[in-house]
């Protein structure tokens, strides 16, 4: 059997600013690959199910994202009342973040408009894109996400708490542990921390978030699926830091 047939895919431009043409391997390696992935963080059916529904969402809204990869993601998740999510990009990980959280949740997106990490999409894109419920609040934050005042800004919409910060914004190593450093802390016991882009990207030398996770200890699961390669390079990965629960 020859292999899938090349596909054009829009690159946001924090990352690649062209087209870029990605080729896939077999599909059905693909397919496997993502079961493995499910299978390492749920046992559970339904929340497969969701992972997997969420994560063609999030793709389908131009997420920069692997379906093996994300859909397993999205099933740990789980139904957070609160997320940060740290570069909006095109607003696809927001959509599938307000379609995973609870009807009530507050979900906080800090997103440097016109940055060189950035998506490019305004406010009122990004809102029609999240497609939020009536009982969430969603709060777009503008700004270089390194700056204290928008630290403070995002700590005081999530006075409760984080369950879930995802960090997909400067992939450079200053950049990614600044948001490490400064966002983590608000993230409650039993939550999660993920990171994107945690694979060496071999054609991408700018991209260093693999030097911050391979610097983090703790409890850390990787979800990854190297074999998809971009333009012939390795890319992608998701790291899990679990935070302890307040009984551990």
């Amino acid at each position: 059997m020859n292999d899938g047939p090349v596909t054009v895919v829009a690159v946001e431009s924090r990352k690649l600013s062209c087209l870029t043409p990605v080729r896939m391997f077999r599909p059905e390696r693909r397919h496997v690959t993502l079961l493995v992935n499910l299978t390492r963080v749920t046992r559970s059916p339904l929340r497969m199910y969701r992972g997997v529904k969420l994560g063609r969402l999030a793709i389908r809204c131009e997420a920069f994202q692997k379906l093996s990869e994300v859909a397993p993601f999205l099933a740990l998740v789980g139904r957070p009342r609160t997320i940060v999510e740290i570069g909006a990009g095109m607003g696809g990980m927001l959509a599938a973040f307000c379609a995973a959280a609870t009807e009530d949740a507050t979900i906080v997106c800090v997103d440097l408009e016109g940055g060189p990490f950035g998506g490019g999409r305004s406010d009122a894109q990004l809102r029609s894109r999240a497609n939020a419920r009536p009982l969430q609040k969603l709060h777009l934050v503008r700004g270089d996400s390194l700056d204290p005042a928008i630290r403070e800004r995002t700590a005081a919409l999530t006075p409760n708490g984080v369950d879930v910060l995802f960090i997909d914004g400067d992939h450079s190593y200053d950049g990614v542990s600044g948001d490490f450093c400064m966002y983590s802390p608000l993230v409650v016991p039993g939550g999660i921390v993920g990171l994107h882009d945690i694979l060496t990207h071999s054609l991408v030398p700018g991209c260093e978030v693999d030097r911050l996770w391979g610097s983090l200890s703790g409890s850390k699961r990787e979800i990854v699926a190297p074999r998809e390669l971009l333009d012939g390079g390795t890319w992608g990965g998701i790291g899990v830091l679990e935070v302890p629960s307040a009984d551990h």
